[in-house]
């Protein structure tokens, strides 16, 4: 987890495995390369949402709103 500003990215655990599950989906079908790209695709788009937090859309769910979830 890394701050900026007032704001921080965390990767929840579920989110970790899907993230490592995407990942080996790529190396056991033989595509070294393809792991590596989806998982800086991924790390790439974590990183602009970090240091530009209102770039994406947001939660029309009211609960998770209030939480402040976007």
């Amino acid at each position: 987890m890394e701050t900026s500003n007032e704001y921080s990215l965390e990767f929840l655990p579920s989110t970790l495995n899907d993230i490592t599950e995407i990942v080996s989906s790529f190396v056991m079908a033989g595509s070294k390369q393809g792991a590596i790209r989806i998982k800086d695709k991924i790390n790439k788009a974590a990183e602009q949402i970090f240091h530009f937090p209102y770039s994406g859309v947001s939660v029309p769910e009211p609960k998770m709103s209030k939480q402040g979830f976007r």
